[in-house]
């Protein structure tokens, strides 16, 4: 009887090992992949942070630092729209003032054209008292 369960336990011990292998191996298989995904991961974000910086103001340790610090990015990004909502209400503000003078730009030849009409009134109005 000894001997059997000795045998069991030692089965026991051995599947147990081979499990805690076989687990290792995939666990290793599992973070080379995360890193690789990481890897192409980062690599994109560089990219599209290189498409993005119009400007080039952007080092390439800038880049690593946004890359690896998700809060630098963010700020960056952030930063980044708001200038150009900014640069929008600028425009939109243009845009303004461009339909502002398209419009003084009327009401002076309105008003040219009504001082026309009151110098040939007067002109008909001196021609009568004659």
């Amino acid at each position: 009887g000894d001997n059997h369960s000795s045998s069991i336990l030692q089965w026991r011990v051995n599947q147990l090992n081979s499990c805690a292998l076989q687990f290792k191996r995939q666990m290793r298989a599992f973070g080379e992949s995360l890193n690789e995904t990481r890897n192409c991961m980062n690599e994109k974000e560089r990219r599209k942070l290189r498409e993005f910086d119009e400007k080039h103001e952007l080092t390439d340790d800038k880049i690593e630092s946004m890359v690896s610090n998700p809060e630098h990015l963010s700020a960056f990004l952030k930063n980044k729209f708001e200038g150009m909502a900014a640069s929008d209400a600028l425009l939109e503000r243009v845009q303004e003032i461009e339909d502002q003078h398209r419009g003084m730009l009327k009401i002076e030849k309105s008003i040219k054209e009504l001082q026309e009409s009151f110098l040939e009134l007067n002109i008909m109005i001196t021609e009568q008292q004659e």
